[in-house]
């Protein structure tokens, strides 16, 4: 151990002190180890600490991931080679740690660090009063070559005392250790010491530790300076009826060896006491945790720590009778509830099940329903033994009004929880609208958004009108047990045949190529489906009753659950490789089974895609037959499909198609192709998405007949008039309408208007 003195006259009388005085053991005053057990000593820094990793350090290196664990706050890791160098036994946990600190004129150029000197202070600490006072820390400096320095300098009072060369003598590259020593005089005020550290280079390593000021401390009655005062008492039992046991904590300041801590109860001495925390006799600060047998319920207690002389203290007090009084671990309420059906019947009375998800566990604690009407009433789940489950039940009916109760241990007479209920008339109402596919555990490239990863993004929920006419689901919503994942905008409607994909999440540039139904993405967060265990999907009508559902147990991997053929509940859900005759994983918005042997046409191909104008549309088929000619469909989401143009059939039986719509809707398009035959009949295929983004006001069909329509951008707030050739205005046109008759026309030329806070822009257009 080095002993640094501050000069040769002070040498002499200190020495001389220290021969002819019997000298008490030293008793900490101050201390910072960066591990956050003591932060008397303060700490600045004139560079800002950093960490680089492999390429540069300077700071305090966090030895445990907890970088709020000390003050100052840890700077980082660090590059765990170069601090594996550090193997002083005396520097652990957090610590002062410097590599490379010349930073900033490394290849990466970080700005980091410094080519000049960095200092580190430590203090003021006041020692007003003291005697033997000395200023110590454990250093590691391990390479530092001929440019590199590690000094310090003692300031007494704001006077310094002159700058130490912890490296002088040391070989080349210089590494040396230890712990330094740094005698004060007797009569000093307040004391602060700077470490100056100059370093450069990857391969050189420096740390420090352990900065304590420390004195015989005559003029306190100990080395413990603050105790308590304040006991936090905490429960370890609770029972009723009982005098349940309960702990003591309180934070303390400062160390003395010669301390000896004592337990009082009801102003006895404890048969016995242990302190489960900080040791005052040997740990600078910290907080005492004090457990005996005898803290019970009803007693007082007093915590004294002494050290046989005038150092005295105590924390006391008292802890009343049913203080720790058993209390209900467990909470739930109404919102938790969820119902679902197990038949679905047009006019009859449904059979009901039920989930109720709790929070908490109950040793002792069962659940319970009654009520009625109902078949027997059944119920299961442990809310005694498993902590943040579920309760399941099942027995009820439609109509029905029913009471769940968890009751046990704590939970009794008024802790009880008791949730009465009642079923909906109505609950479980048949409906064309179908869960026709569903993706619980997307894995394995199964990439359904397109956004080059498989995750829960990609689950997936397919609706499906299984009906014969127009389905509109305006305010209906899809949930699974967790809560609702989207609900439908108003003017929402599906056609016969028609689906509609919610999906987790769309990627940021959208979907590459379009799907055959409609796609939304689920309402700010992702479905949730779980991957094991119990878990479904449901859809319920704007009123809440539930109109659709699906449950499964243990989902498969990477692939779907679909109804094959789409629509046909009669098979139930199936695994997708097994219905489909390419092995295919899943078929977002495209039929489960090949369904289209024996039509007059095999459709190989059906694409759209946008150009600048206009939105250009590409099918491809194979054995036509009897086939007379193909009318476009188009519509926006929540609208009629509209025909916008006819291709007549090819003479071949492999035929290419194209048409151009050239006055597509500003935003989503769906498009499909009714294909009608020589007999009148015809087969839908499709629909299929294009995008068409523009800026521009269009008008369609130009020449017009019997109506025209407006496309492009244009809102409810546009003033949209129509005007003879000479100007005069003839009608103006309801604001958001998206078309004008045109029935009352003469054949001839017109103008449109249309006037907002842009300006006005007129459009010649010709009525045929």
């Amino acid at each position: 151990m080095l002993h640094r003195y501050l000069n040769a006259g002070v040498y002499t009388a200190l020495l001389l002190t220290l021969l002819c005085t019997s000298v008490r053991a030293q008793t900490t005053i101050a201390v910072m180890n960066f591990d956050g057990t003591a932060t008397e000593i303060g700490v600045a820094t004139d560079v800002v600490f950093f960490d680089n990793g492999a390429d540069g350090f300077f700071g305090i290196h966090d030895a445990n991931s907890l970088d709020t664990d000390g003050t100052p706050v840890d700077s980082g890791d660090g590059n765990p080679t170069d601090i594996m160098a550090i193997t002083l036994a005396t520097i652990t946990g957090d610590f002062l740690f410097v590599n490379d600190l010349n930073d900033v004129n490394e290849a990466d150029m970080e700005g980091n660090g410094t080519e000049g000197t960095a200092t580190v202070s430590f203090g003021p600490v006041s020692v007003s009063g003291q005697t033997n006072v000395l200023f110590s820390f454990d250093y590691d400096v391990v390479g530092f070559e001929s440019s590199d320095q590690a000094r310090y300098e003692l300031f007494i009072d704001g006077v310094g005392q002159g700058e130490v060369d912890l490296l002088n003598g040391a070989t080349q590259p210089r590494t040396f250790s230890g712990r330094e020593d740094v005698v004060v005089p007797d009569g000093s005020g307040s004391i602060t010491l700077e470490l100056r550290i100059r370093q450069n280079g990857e391969s050189d390593q420096a740390a420090f530790d352990n900065f304590e000021v420390s004195a015989d401390n005559p003029s306190l009655p100990c080395g413990v300076s603050s105790f308590g005062p304040n006991a936090a008492e905490t429960c370890v039992a609770f029972t009723n009826g009982t005098a349940d046991e309960y702990t003591l904590s309180f934070d303390y300041t400062g160390v003395d060896a010669s301390g000896t801590l004592a337990l009082l109860v009801d102003g006895m001495a404890a048969s016995s006491f242990t302190n489960n925390g900080d040791d005052p006799t040997t740990t600078a600060a910290g907080t005492i945790d004090i457990s005996s047998p005898d803290l019970l319920e009803g007693t007082s207690y007093e915590v004294t720590f002494t050290d046989g002389g005038t150092c005295m203290y105590s924390v006391s007090g008292a802890v009343a009778s049913n203080t720790c009084v058993s209390v209900c671990d467990l909470s739930t309420d109404i919102s938790m509830l969820r119902l679902g059906c197990v038949t679905f019947t047009a006019g009859g009375t449904d059979q009901v099940f039920g989930t109720l998800d709790y929070l908490g566990v109950e040793p002792g604690a069962t659940a319970a329903i009654s009520g009625s009407p109902g078949f027997p009433l059944i119920v299961s789940g442990d809310p005694g033994t498993m902590e943040d489950g579920e309760v399941a039940f099942g027995g009820i009916v439609e109509g029905g009004s029913y009471t769940l109760t968890i009751s046990g241990g704590a939970c009794t007479g008024m802790d009880a929880i008791v949730i009465p209920f009642s079923v909906p008339a109505a609950l479980c109402t048949p409906s064309d609208l179908i869960i026709n596919e569903v993706l619980p555990n997307p894995t394995g490239g199964v990439d359904v958004n397109q956004d080059g990863s498989t995750n829960s993004d990609d689950e997936f929920v397919e609706l499906y009108n299984n009906g014969a006419s127009a389905l509109d689901i305006s305010g209906y919503t899809v949930e699974e047990f967790a809560g609702i994942f989207h609900t439908f905008a108003a003017g929402t409607v599906l056609e016969a045949g028609e689906g509609v994909l919610i999906i987790g999440e769309f990627p940021m540039g959208g979907l590459t190529i379009p799907y055959g139904c409609y796609v939304v993405d689920a309402d700010g967060f992702f479905i949730g489906l779980n991957n094991s265990g119990t878990d479904g999907v449901a859809v319920r009508d704007a009123a809440g009753n539930i109109v659709a559902q699906m449950t499964f147990t243990d989902a498969p991997i990477g692939e779907s659950l679909a109804l094959s053929p789409d629509g046909d509940l009669s098979g139930g859900y199936q695994n997708h490789s097994g219905i489909s005759a390419t092995g295919a994983q899943s078929s977002p918005c495209s039929e489960n089974v090949n369904n289209e042997i024996g039509l007059p046409v095999e459709l190989l191909s059906f694409d759209a895609v946008t150009d600048e104008k206009e939105v250009v549309l590409t099918w491809s088929t194979a054995n036509e037959i009897d086939n007379d000619r193909f009318v476009i469909e188009r519509r926006s989401l929540g609208r009629q499909w509209q025909a916008i143009g006819t291709v007549l059939a090819g003479g071949d039986m492999e035929n290419n198609y194209e048409f151009a719509d050239e006055n597509p809707l500003n935003g989503n398009n769906y498009y499909r192709l009714r294909q009608l035959d020589f007999t009148g009949e015809f087969s839908l295929y499709g629909p299929v998405m294009a995008v068409f983004i523009t800026d521009d006001f269009l008008v369609f069909p130009n020449p017009a007949a019997a109506e025209i329509r407006f496309g492009g951008t244009f809102s409810a707030t546009d003033r949209i008039s129509l005007h003879d050739a000479n100007g005069r205005l003839l009608r103006q046109v309801t604001p958001g309408a998206d078309r004008a008759s045109l029935t009352d026309f003469k054949q001839g030329v017109y103008l449109l208007r249309v006037a907002n806070d842009k300006g006005t822009e007129t459009i010649l257009f010709v009525k045929q």
